[in-house]
């Protein structure tokens, strides 16, 4: 019989909530640690799973009932899918697959929604993006940066004449991907011999900066633009505003790319951690958390959001 514990994750978004993650007990043996894909403040949630309703906030009871239901409609739909399926294919991805499934049902739209969501500019639903997913403040960031840029980038169409100039979702095909790349990269330059392009849409919006010049970008940045790009296509396609995915053909240098992993030994390990490194404390702390990751395997973003609440039955766990 499956049995499902909620707890919560110790991140908490920019928005001010945290997810409500699962702990699902298939068997003895056999435990799966689920996303839900729903949100709640930190101290509205129980460590017993339940959730807190204020009396006084009708509007927030409202919301927290409407969670439970949710939370425990999922439940259900997990239950169901265990008495559905073999133990065989009730896998992590199998329930990651499920859940998105849960709260992204297929549904006929109406022609007209689809419209009028196309009748805007491609730029402006951009822009739009980040609250209707309801990204926290740093991704808010990122899709700011991407919709400059892109504004930026139809501008320089118009100037150099390559038709069609105007951004939409039919006329981003691998070719003009590959364009794009290359206008990030060139942007210093662009900058000098048509400075009026970044009079409205600066690359550059921090106060300190005396020019508005823009940086170099290297591959980390524009790998980071691309992926809030090809998200922005992802969700499009998921609405029907185009069947278009220009990403699909799409091998560029901003493919993100992993390397040959390099093993270090036990033993050269050891003797890193035991060099004494006390005169340079920065460089104390860094070769400390460089043996961390040794023993753990974590990345440093998930390493810097780790609390002792990740600490459970003297283990350390959290949700990569």
């Amino acid at each position: 019989m499956a049995s499902i514990k909620r707890y919560i994750s110790s991140r908490v978004e920019g928005n001010g909530r945290s997810e409500i993650l699962f702990r699902l007990s298939l068997s003895k043996d056999i435990k799966l640690r689920l996303k839900s894909g729903l949100y709640i403040e930190p101290g509205r949630f129980n460590p017993d799973g339940s959730i807190i309703k204020p009396r006084a906030n009708q509007k927030e009871m409202a919301e927290l009932k409407s969670l439970e239901r949710r939370l425990r409609d999922l439940e259900d739909h997990i239950y169901d899918l265990c008495e559905a399926h073999t133990l065989a294919e009730l896998t992590k991805d199998f329930f990651e697959k499920e859940i998105y499934r849960f709260h992204n049902p297929k549904k006929e739209r109406k022609p007209k929604e689809v419209e009028a969501k196309l009748q805007k500019k491609f730029v402006e639903l951009v822009e739009e993006f980040p609250d209707k997913r309801g990204l926290s403040e740093w991704r808010h960031r990122r899709y700011g940066v991407l919709s400059r840029s892109l504004h930026r980038f139809e501008l320089y169409r118009k100037i150099k004449r390559r038709l069609p100039y105007k951004l939409d979702f039919e006329m981003f095909t691998t070719e003009v991907l590959e364009e794009y790349e290359e206008f990030l990269r060139n942007e210093p330059a662009i900058f000098d011999k048509y400075p009026k392009i970044f009079e409205e849409f600066p690359a550059e919006t921090r106060k300190v900066r005396k020019s508005r010049r823009p940086f170099e970008k290297g591959d980390n940045t524009i790998i980071g633009i691309f992926a809030c790009l090809r998200t922005f296509f992802k969700w499009a396609n998921e609405e029907g505003l185009t069947q278009n995915n220009p990403f699909a053909r799409y091998h560029g240098k901003t493919t993100e790319r992993y390397g040959t992993p390099i093993y270090i030994t036990i033993k050269e390990r050891d003797i890193i951690a035991d060099f004494d490194l006390s005169a340079n404390n920065p460089l104390e702390v860094q070769r400390d958390i460089f043996i961390f990751h040794c023993c753990i395997g974590c990345r440093i973003s998930d390493l810097m959001r780790l609390t002792p609440a990740n600490i459970i039955n003297g283990y350390v766990e959290y949700i990569a």
